[in-house]
């Protein structure tokens, strides 16, 4: 059965701070893929629920490049949320030491790839007969964005795990560091064309967002929850956002909260204005419209998320 997108990108976060290292979304994505082409060679199982697309500049995994787009190509903070309807809490998923060889395998994928900066990577993926160059030349439909099918990642990483068996220096995972030095050193360091798409793409999304929304006034919220005082009949909306601070929003009655309770299962990215005290549900309203608006005041005793 395969794993939430957003907990196996949230691993990888984690594994990338315990080693020091800060991921953006560019590199984040190209793990994911790798662990997904080698979760399928090795267990005969994909690693995500989710498709990952052959866009024209390169992979794209739509979860994350969505979940982290203000970031552009700067080292992302937070993790991915979602919301717990059972708990009335966002919650970060991740992959625990219970999920099989799937934790094990991050940890081996970042690992070996670590030698490689995220321009390497991105190269590495627009190599003749990778998943991504064969989605896009063998595209048989006008969609722009064709899908990378579990087939095509099977057959590129099965391969390896083929002649990885046949030395005597590979891991359990089948991924023998050398042989995957021995494909980068093949690749450049400078960026490819597509590459160069790539990172076009991200600077471009980064930069509308920021400028259709003011950039400095609104703050992305990382974590949130729902509670009501039954006594009181009120709610308390509470924020906190990706630089620390808290915010609580009182909510005036249980229509309106069962409203945002609603809103925030649907929505995958919640922004806070700092200035007027305004909520933005999800992208479209963070580019125009102004959302909730209840001039909360921040909570700056409570700076542990």
């Amino acid at each position: 059965m395969p794993y939430e997108t957003f907990a196996v990108a949230n691993s990888l976060i984690d594994l990338a701070d315990l080693a020091g290292q800060r991921l953006n979304s560019v590199r984040l994505q190209k793990l994911v893929y790798y662990a997904h082409g080698w979760h399928l060679a090795i267990d005969k199982s994909p690693l995500i629920n989710e498709t990952i697309e052959a866009r024209h500049y390169g992979i794209i995994i739509p979860s994350i490049c969505n979940g982290f787009k203000e970031f552009g190509i700067d080292p992302i903070q937070g993790h991915l949320t979602e919301f717990d309807a059972t708990t009335n809490n966002w919650v970060a998923p991740k992959i625990t030491v219970d999920h099989g060889i799937a934790l094990a395998l991050l940890e081996s994928i970042g690992r070996t790839y670590e030698v490689y900066d995220t321009v390497q990577l991105c190269n590495l993926t627009h190599l003749p007969g990778s998943p991504w160059q064969i989605a896009r030349q063998t595209a048989n439909d006008q969609r722009r964005y064709p899908a990378i099918s579990d087939d095509l990642f099977l057959d590129s990483f099965s391969s390896l795990v083929r002649a990885n068996k046949q030395q005597k220096d590979y891991n359990y995972f089948g991924i023998r560091i050398s042989d995957i030095q021995a494909i980068g050193d093949h690749v450049q360091s400078e960026p490819d064309e597509t590459t160069r798409s790539e990172y076009a793409f991200y600077e471009q999304e980064a930069k509308k967002l920021h400028g259709s929304a003011r950039k400095g006034t609104w703050k992305r919220v990382i974590k949130c929850s729902l509670s009501w005082d039954t006594s009181a009949r009120t709610g308390l909306l509470t924020l906190h956002l990706v630089d620390g601070v808290k915010y609580d929003i009182k909510l005036n009655s249980s229509q309106e909260l069962d409203g945002v309770r609603k809103t925030m299962h649907r929505e995958k990215a919640i922004f806070y204005n700092i200035v007027s005290g305004s909520i933005a549900w999800g992208w479209r309203q963070l580019s125009g419209a102004t959302g909730l608006n209840r001039g909360a005041q921040p909570d700056h005793a409570s700076q542990d998320i």
